[in-house]
């Protein structure tokens, strides 16, 4: 519902933004496209919640994977395309490279600098550590982020002139593969100085994200509200600091669901929500806010990133549902050229309510070596 969901709209998304319509006109497309999934080619009677997730997941998502695939099919200086520029392109937006073909007089790219800041990707390994269970070490993942930010001081913004992104693949020893993906964009806002910072933004960001993690279970989220990025930078440090506070329509494993099994759900007639998906991890869905902090050091070639992740999800249908909970990650990393190598220690909490039962506690920690490219 909250990744799958998500990328079909981002492919809906795509068709529109490929062949010339902006942010909000390709945000109908992918709209139109969950309401077409939902009465006439599901056989389940049409859900709130997927067309959240295909509409407003597909945009937010959409444009992100939109404007990468544009990054390798421009034209670069001294530079032609070449096979992994058209593969990482389909990879990214399929609907762009197959319109790019189709339609090449129609479809232009911009020329100049990439805005891509930061991009870096590699290899590494992950523990994770939970009270009462057993340590699951060793686990070999892949990653990859980037920053992204194409404003200009005094200038318009755009929808997502600037985003971040950071996506993780971890194999854990059952073979199963653990998918974490994180993304804040602006929609709206300005460009202007704040806080005497070199470069910054405010306005509305928009967010989509989605995490499984070994003893955190599930979380998701799409989500608009206010928030900021400030950049400060000299000969010898640069400091960044981002917030944001979002409004989400959310979904949360259902820790519940997991222990007690379907009966408070059979209760309540709730089976179509929650029943189905016992043996895969149940879930809660409904609105929520949650809240994001980071600040980020460097000096030379060793930086130090720090944050803290709070999220809050009601049920819409389990009266009295409640998922809770927090994520601080802290990350050292050292970079020398374009080889870099980072450590990470993250600790997660989560508190479950479920009407009057006696409320669960939850805490687990992991921690991560990488190792890769940045650019």
């Amino acid at each position: 519902n909250t990744l799958d969901h998500p990328y079909h709209g981002a492919v809906f998304f795509g068709i529109a933004r490929s062949v010339g319509y902006s942010f909000s006109e390709s945000l109908l497309f992918s709209s139109l496209g969950s309401l077409q999934w939902e009465f006439f080619m599901e056989t389940e009677r049409p859900s709130t919640n997927d067309f959240i997730m295909t509409s407003l997941g597909g945009a937010f998502l959409g444009e992100i994977l939109f404007r990468t695939s544009v990054e390798f099919l421009r034209p670069r200086e001294g530079r032609e395309r070449g096979i992994w520029d058209h593969t990482a392109s389909i990879l990214t937006s399929p609907p762009l490279w197959i319109n790019s073909h189709l339609y090449p007089k129609r479809i232009s790219f911009y020329e100049g600098q990439s805005p891509f800041e930061y991009v870096a990707f590699g290899a590494g390994l992950g523990t994770a550590k939970s009270r009462g269970e057993p340590d699951m070490r060793y686990n070999p993942l892949l990653f990859v982020e980037a920053r992204y930010n194409r404003t200009r001081e005094g200038k318009g913004v755009l929808p997502y002139d600037y985003f971040t992104v950071r996506a993780e693949l971890e194999q854990i020893k059952t073979g199963n593969i653990l998918k974490r993906i994180e993304t804040t964009g602006i929609l709206t806002g300005s460009s202007g100085a704040l806080f005497n910072a070199d470069k910054s933004l405010a306005g509305i960001f928009a967010s989509f994200d989605y995490m499984e993690g070994l003893w955190y279970d599930r979380f998701s989220d799409v989500g608009i509200g206010p928030g900021m990025f400030l950049h400060y930078e000299n000969a010898r440090q640069t400091v960044t600091f981002h917030s944001a506070i979002y409004a989400i329509f959310g979904a949360a494993s259902a820790r519940y669901a997991l222990i007690y099994g379907d009966t408070p759900y059979e209760e309540k007639d709730e089976t179509y929500n929650f029943g189905s998906e016992l043996k895969n991890g149940a879930y809660y869905m409904g609105p929520g806010i949650m809240s994001c902090f980071e600040l980020a050091y460097r000096r030379r070639f060793l930086s130090v990133q720090a944050g803290v992740r709070q999220f809050w999800v009601h049920s819409v249908h389990a009266t009295d549902a409640n998922e809770w909970g927090y994520m601080v990650p802290l990350t050292l990393s050292i970079r020398s050229g374009s080889i870099m190598a980072s450590f990470q220690y993250e600790l997660i909490h989560r508190d479950s309510f479920y009407d009057d039962y006696h409320p669960l506690h939850n805490d687990a920690y992991t921690i991560k070596m990488f190792t890769g490219f940045a650019l």
